[in-house]
């Protein structure tokens, strides 16, 4: 799996029409190294599309829907998971939370997840 990113000036052009799930043959796209400080795959690159780009929609019954990359629930930085910049799946419960409080610049919601096995 490889990140793809577009300028929010190219939405209306190219990424408006997107379906999530949907397949695509991409071409005209510029390859760079993925530097980002929390990455989506751990790929060691990212593909960005300008406005040469060019999407065409692609059928193919056999292709899987859904593509995870689940960590173990227990330590998921330590031993299973060293690189604390990549991001994860996990599967929980969620058994708490905190609504954001009011009056603060910072809109993250605490919650705890309990593991499901």
């Amino acid at each position: 799996m490889i990140h793809a990113t577009m300028k929010a000036s190219l939405y209306e052009r190219i990424g408006q029409n997107l379906v999530e799930g949907s397949l695509y043959i991409i071409r005209n796209f510029i390859v760079i190294e993925n530097r980002n400080a929390f990455k989506i795959t751990m790929h060691r690159y990212k593909i960005c599309l300008y406005r040469l780009s060019k999407m065409t929609e692609f059928k193919d019954e056999n292709f899987p829907s859904f593509m995870y990359n689940f960590t173990d629930f227990g330590q998921p930085t330590a031993e299973n998971h060293p690189n604390d910049s990549y991001l994860i799946d996990v599967i929980g419960r969620v058994v708490s939370y905190q609504k954001p409080l009011e009056g603060l610049t910072k809109t993250r919601v605490q919650f705890r997840l309990q593991d499901t096995e």
